[in-house]
């Protein structure tokens, strides 16, 4: 139960009769509890399949990724390609900026920025595509040459 709070409320009977509340009386009433503040969808099916899509294609950026580095094809980023550079294994620098853009999209789905997202995933999307045709492409100017 919430917060309790008194209310004054002119006597009933007297002020029928006179019209006039002579003799208030406190009531105590009971407040709404209070309510904790929810974030922006968690409980719509569609917000989630957002954040789930975009959990998904970041899954196949680093996947395509690693298949067109495997190709001998360099990173066009150039954030991942510093990483990549600086880290022993690509995977593993990969994986790292991978967990940090979930993190990201995680905190802009929590806070209600499904727009957002939607425009991310449609970029990821590119993304994937971008890369099988450069992975394809490089696996065939590999063949060929």
């Amino acid at each position: 139960m919430g917060v309790v709070r008194a209310v004054i409320r002119p006597n009933s009977a007297e002020s029928h009769q006179t019209g006039v509340a002579s003799n208030p009386v406190p009531e105590l009433v009971p407040l709404a509890p209070a309510r904790r503040k929810r974030y922006v969808g968690l409980d719509e099916s569609g917000n989630r399949m957002i954040l789930f899509s975009f959990i998904c294609l970041q899954a196949l950026d680093a996947l395509t990724t690693l298949l067109f580095l495997s190709h001998g094809i360099g990173e066009a980023n150039p954030l991942i390609r510093v990483a990549l550079a600086g880290a022993a294994d690509p995977r593993l620098a990969l994986a790292v900026a991978k967990v940090l853009a979930v993190a990201l999209g995680t905190l802009a789905w929590r806070s209600g920025r499904t727009r957002l997202l939607r425009k991310m995933n449609l970029l990821f999307a590119l993304c994937v595509a971008w890369n099988l045709v450069a992975a394809w492409v490089g696996h065939g100017a590999g063949a060929v040459g």
